[in-house]
């Protein structure tokens, strides 16, 4: 019987990425803007508020969709690499 490689689920990591990726498009199709309040004199400093808030969301889906990318193209390096050390164990038995 030859070398079958570590404990590793290949879909482990796609599971982490598809998660990443859920959690992404979630915050991405939030609720749209809200009209424009109308709070008197503070109506500039809750606009200029709400602007921080939607670029804040902005990141977050930025940042989550970024780390889905690279979960799922570490992933397919990870594989790739551990049928190439199972491939060269198996051939020094």
């Amino acid at each position: 019987m030859g070398y079958d490689g570590t404990e590793y689920s290949p879909g482990a990591l796609a599971g982490i990425a598809n998660t990443l990726r859920a959690a992404s498009d979630k915050v991405e199709d939030g609720p749209d803007s809200p009209p424009t309040p109308d709070a008197g004199e503070v109506t500039g400093d809750v606009l200029r508020a709400l602007g921080v808030l939607s670029g804040g969301a902005a990141k977050v889906v930025e940042g989550l969709s970024a780390a889905s990318s690279a979960v799922t193209s570490n992933g397919e390096i990870y594989d790739a690499n551990e049928q190439n050390v199972v491939a060269d164990i198996n051939r020094l038995r």
